[in-house]
């Protein structure tokens, strides 16, 4: 995430997942720069390795 150079905008207690999948960590608010550079960031191959190990497998 780093990379994509987002501002952290708030930070929140744990909630239910996405997909209905449990997830133990806090809501996290970032701001990038623009809806590209967010885009740009959701595509990028760390992103989705950060998304695999913080996900369990079905």
């Amino acid at each position: 995430m780093a990379k994509a150079g987002p501002r952290v905008r708030a930070v929140g207690p744990p909630l239910p997942g996405p997909q209905g999948r449990a997830w133990h960590g806090d809501r996290t608010v970032f701001e990038f720069a623009s809806v590209e550079a967010a885009r740009a960031c959701y595509g990028s191959a760390d992103y989705h390795e950060a998304m695999r190990q913080r996900s369990p497998t079905p």
